[in-house]
């Protein structure tokens, strides 16, 4: 349950019983609260209910053992009970009804009790539960008269069911309390893991987790002891909830991936909501809902609804969150689930107060708010009075904001809603502000940002999870960093600041990858084998079709992306679950993030380094590292600019730069006065500059930027000063640690991969003809149309482009690609070539001037350059450079691939792969290189995430071990390249540094 920093909101979420889910959920125009309660548990969690799970309490409580009667008044008993099970409530009651009557004639009294609960239970079933609890209160009267204590017991345990149902909790644990001793003096084990059960409900629905943590973990045992399955997963998985709701993601999926399917897809989709990756979350939801449908079971059906409103909710499309609402509103009336009703309530109101309707959203607000607090649900209480805090603040009276928040914040504590908490405290923190109380405003929001640090760790070894948590997050973070700014905490700035950029990543880096082969199932390998291959049989295909010049092309590659996204999703889903049934591999260690005391022993004193935030929409924060006589300092310039201009003009310049058509001056000096000359006066002196981009800043090449500034007004960046770049300064760290604190050292000098063999248009032919493969899980979309083949580029590059991440002195360098040319010149090639990729006579220069300055550098090309060769080769050397085909995956970043020869299919290594050498591969190899050169098309790009930066091929061989790369951004001329490489190993192998020896080839080729 949340509140988050000026964009989000407190939804409530639906459940059977009634959860809360995390505030990620839902952005708005200002800082919002979203409460959320889920469908948890909403099959029958014991073989014998007491009625037919129609509600939230009947839907996730069990029942104890069936009373024994007189064996004929038994018969009519047993009959009832299965009818009822089966919906026919009708005849179920005119069973009961003859069993009430036969057990009178025979003076029967134990039977007579047992027919009044079955008659209750029927009046459950079609909510009625005033009449139900009339039957139960009949029947416990019987039982009490007789000294009966298995009737007692199970009409006390259905009378607890009634008042949970009702949304009256406390006289629901009073019942449930009676009946519990009894239960275990006379040994009824089901009974006894019931009521344990239901207690725990209770209490999680009050709001207290840990209470109800103690009695899940009571019944569990029970439940597995009597082999109770259904009991057993519905247990697992309110334990599994009760870790999601006090922010510990890792250990609820290790419970929920126990339980039962449709508890399992409810389970996930709650964790997944709750590290705000909504898309995720929504497939789990909807894989419940039919279950739900067609079991009849309306809590269920109304919470799936609820759930996936949600999800609209959070994705921004209110107006269909709406309409799932409602759809959810009259089942939860129509069944007396009070729980669900204020939840809906609270999120119709989220609804009309994000689309500019405050007064009407405060009066859904105020309608749910006394029926929370009525059923003692302190988790939608928190997170509705978050909701009015929100309103008041939006229309203009913040100390009534405050009001409301103050009144949250201890409710969010008590029932250790971390998630809530933090977002409360963000909230709190942006009042305190306008009320001009920035001492307080700032202790709130550090505050805020500690919660969420302690959150993210918790995470262990889900690095999509991570990735997603920062991005949702970040305006909390941001919010910190400008109060810190303005409170002059500079060097506490520079810190926080790095916590909101490559944090993924630099975890990776820190603590090694995990490698689950080890302890995996086979067929848990299997399952990962199948969908990694599905996914690598896409990628050859989109490449296929990137190649095309044939109507249709567009259409096909924009199908085969989809299912890409569909399988990548899968597999994300599949890495997860196995995390979660092997929790040892997922304890990872978090990186430090560097402080000015750690960059003063790193950062030379002739460097500069530039890290770039993009604060807001209108700032964009640059802070400038430099090391004056052995000690750090950092400077801080704020950047008025508009995001959407910040794009602009970041997409226009990389674009001329890229197109020989265009002219890129004026945009290159008008980047330059925004991004460099606030900060020109660090410059003076320094020989090397490390750029750390932001967001749209990963598409500038910053080599190409014109100076403005006396004597070097409009020479480019790069004639002056060696360039590089990294994630962040952390980044800069990681990498030099990286390189210095290698154990192994490389045994040969240079690897070089050239000019390979591409072969014909069969390489990508139908799926039986590629080597080495097994058939797809299920039919990929066919292939009609013929092939266009990669051209060589047209246009040399005067400048080295982006690197992603280095050291202190990696620089990128420009490599190969597809230009547009007209059609005709295109059907020409294509009949040259037969359909296939063309190839890169260039590159074989390259490979050749290369061996000549490295005489024992190995050298792969033709059809020897194969991709297997290459996973063998890579970790032996001090240098690789691959100069071929390069593919980029928006898609997928991580199948972002190095196009190597056609697949031997007379080498038995070979012939086992598909010869483009994925990001996804890189990643798990171990390497020992300082540098790689990528000397392919767009290796440098990827796709940009917030807060992490740009993941794709250099990000995988970063994390593999190699700390710098030479990658490319965007075509260059085949020729022009293999002398840019010349000229650059050359000054590499006479001792200069690598930014150095990159432009001092720049410099050579310009002339």
């Amino acid at each position: 349950m949340p509140v988050q920093y000026s964009e989000r909101s407190f939804a409530n979420a639906f459940a059977a019983p009634s959860h809360a889910v995390p505030a990620w959920l839902c952005r708005a125009s200002l800082s919002v609260c979203l409460f959320i309660t889920v469908a948890l548990a909403c099959l029958p969690s014991h073989a014998d209910p007491p009625a037919p799970q129609t509600s939230a309490a009947s839907a996730s409580q069990t029942s104890p053992p069936a009373f024994k009667a007189n064996p004929e008044v038994q018969t009519l008993l047993d009959q009832g009970k299965a009818t009822l099970q089966s919906g026919k409530t009708k005849e179920a009651t005119d069973l009961y009804e003859q069993a009430l009557t036969k057990a009178r004639s025979l003076s029967d009294r134990k039977g007579e009790t047992e027919a009044l609960r079955g008659r209750g239970n029927v009046y459950l079933a079609i909510n009625d539960p005033q009449k139900a609890l009339e039957l139960y209160q009949h029947a416990l009267s019987v039982a009490q008269s007789l000294m009966d204590a298995t009737g007692q017991a199970n009409a006390l345990y259905n009378s607890g069911t009634v008042y949970g149902n009702t949304g009256q909790p406390q006289k629901a644990l009073e019942f449930h309390q009676q009946a519990l001793p009894i239960f275990q003096a006379i040994g009824d084990k089901d009974g006894e893991a019931a009521t344990l059960n239901n207690i725990g409900i209770v209490y999680s629905d009050t709001g207290q987790p840990q209470k109800a943590l103690e009695f899940y973990q009571q019944a569990l045992p029970i439940f597995r002891a009597t082999s109770d399955k259904n009991g057993e997963a519905g247990i697992l998985d309110r334990i599994g909830f009760v870790y999601s709701n006090t922010g510990q993601p890792q250990k609820a999926l290790e419970f929920y991936q126990q339980a039962l399917p449709i508890q399992r897809a409810t389970g996930i989709g709650i964790v997944y909501s709750n590290t705000g990756q909504p898309q995720k979350a929504l497939e789990f939801y909807q894989q419940a809902l039919p279950i739900f449908r067609d079991t009849g079971n309306k809590n269920g059906k109304a919470a799936a609804l609820g759930n996936i409103g949600l999800v609209y909710y959070a994705t921004g499309q209110p107006q269909k969150a709406l309409e799932f609402y409602h759809q959810a509103l009259p089942i939860y009336q129509s069944i007396g689930n009070k729980n669900g009703e204020a939840g809906t309530l609270n999120n119709i109101g989220l609804v009309y107060r994000d689309t500019g309707q405050p007064q009407k959203g405060l009066e859904f607000f105020e309608q749910a708010l006394p029926a929370f607090r009525a059923i003692g649900n302190k988790n939608g209480e928190a997170g509705t009075l978050n909701n009015i805090g929100v309103v008041y603040r939006d229309i203009g009276q913040p100390q009534k904001a405050l009001k409301f928040f103050q009144q949250a914040l201890p409710i969010l504590r008590a029932t250790r809603d971390k998630n809530g908490e933090a977002d409360t405290l963000d909230a709190l923190s942006g009042v305190e502000q306008r009320l001009h109380h920035p001492g307080l405003a700032l202790a709130h929001s550090r505050q805020a940002v500690a919660l969420l640090e302690q959150l993210r760790a918790n995470l262990g070894g889900y690095s999509e999870s991570k990735s997603s948590l920062l991005a949702y997050n970040l305006p909390v973070y941001y919010h910190c960093i400008a109060l810190l700014l303005q409170s002059g905490r500079t060097e506490e700035t520079f810190a926080l600041a790095q916590k909101t950029k490559g944090r993924a990543l630099l975890d990776l880096l820190a603590s090694g990858r995990v490698v689950l082969d080890s302890a995996l199932t086979p067929q848990e390998k299997q399952q990962q084998q199948d969908l990694r291959f599905q996914a690598d049989y896409l990628n050859q295909q989109m490449v296929k079709e990137s190649a095309q010049n044939e109507v249709g092309s567009k259409k096909r590659f924009a199908a085969l992306q989809q299912q890409q996204k569909e399988v990548e999703a899968k597999l994300q889903t599949v890495t997860d679950t196995l995390y979660a049934r092997h929790p040892g591999l997922a304890d990872k260690q978090i990186a430090r993030t560097a402080t000015l005391a750690s960059l003063s022993s790193l950062l030379p004193s002739d460097t500069a380094l530039f890290d770039y935030i993009v604060l807001s929409d209108k700032k964009l924060l640059l802070f400038v590292v430099t090391n004056n006589q052995g000690k750090a300092t950092v400077k801080v310039y704020l950047i008025a600019v508009s995001t959407a201009t910040l794009q602009k003009e970041c997409a226009a310049f990389r674009t001329a730069c890229a197109d020989p058509r265009k002219d890129y001056r004026p945009l290159a000096a008008r980047l330059s006065r925004l991004l460099l000359s606030p900060a020109s006066a660090q410059l003076a002196g320094k020989k090397r500059l490390v750029v750390c981009p932001d967001g749209p800043l990963w598409n500038v090449p910053f080599q190409a930027l014109t100076l403005s500034d006396g004597k070097q007004a409009g020479s480019f960046l790069w004639q002056h000063y060696d360039l590089a770049y990294a994630y962040s300064a952390t980044g800069v760290q990681a990498a030099l640690r990286t390189q210095s604190q290698r154990t192994m050292k490389p045994s040969g000098s240079l690897l070089v991969m050239a000019n390979p063999d591409f072969g014909s248009s069969k390489r990508f032919g139908d799926l039986d003809d590629l080597p080495g493969q097994r058939p797809l899980l299920a039919p990929i979309r066919p292939i009609l149309a013929p092939i266009r083949p990669l051209l060589a580029p047209i246009r040399p590059l005067l400048a080295p482009i982006r690197p992603i991440l280095a050291p202190i002195r990696p620089l990128l360098a420009p490599i190969r690609s597809v230009p547009e040319l007209p059609s005709s010149t295109m059907s020409a090639s294509l009949e040259a070539q037969g359909g296939g990729i063309v190839p890169l006579p260039g590159t074989q220069r390259e490979a050749d001037a290369l061996h000549l300055l490295f005489p024992e550098a190995t050298v792969f090309t033709g059809l020897a350059a194969q991709e297997s060769t290459a996973k063998e080769q890579m970790g032996k050397y001090r240098y690789l450079h691959f100069a071929t085909h390069g593919f980029l995956n928006d898609a997928a970043p991580l199948l972002s691939s190095i196009v190597f020869a056609q697949p031997d299919k007379n080498d038995v290594k070979a012939s086992k792969e598909d010869g483009f050498l994925t990001a996804r591969e890189v990643f798990d190899l171990q390497l020992n290189a300082d540098l790689v050169t990528l000397s392919a098309c767009n290796t440098g790009r990827g796709n940009i995430r917030t807060g992490e930066g740009v993941v794709g091929l250099s990000w995988a061989f970063f994390v593999a071990g190699v700390p710098t790369q030479v990658v490319s951004q965007w075509s260059v001329d085949d020729a022009a390249t293999a002398q840019l490489m010349r000229v650059f190993y050359s000054h590499l192998k006479a001792g200069e540094g690598k930014s150095q020896a990159l432009r001092q080839a720049a410099l050579s080729l310009q002339q």
